[in-house]
């Protein structure tokens, strides 16, 4: 078990990052560069969807 898992994600470097996936619709899913903690995510058109992307990815 990872021990950022007890430390929290404030602890973890480096520091998770977020971007926007460009030329991605609301069919897509997010992507991930875990070596680099680095999350792309589409520009969706609401929340429900993001949402929805999220807990099926």
């Amino acid at each position: 078990m990872s021990v950022y898992i007890y430390l929290g994600l404030a602890n973890l470097r480096p520091r998770l990052a977020v971007a926007r996936k460009v030329e991605a619709d609301d069919n897509s899913y997010p992507s991930v560069n875990t070596c680099y903690h680095y999350l792309k995510l589409p520009d969706y058109s609401s929340q429900e969807i993001l949402k929805i992307r999220l807990m099926t990815a």
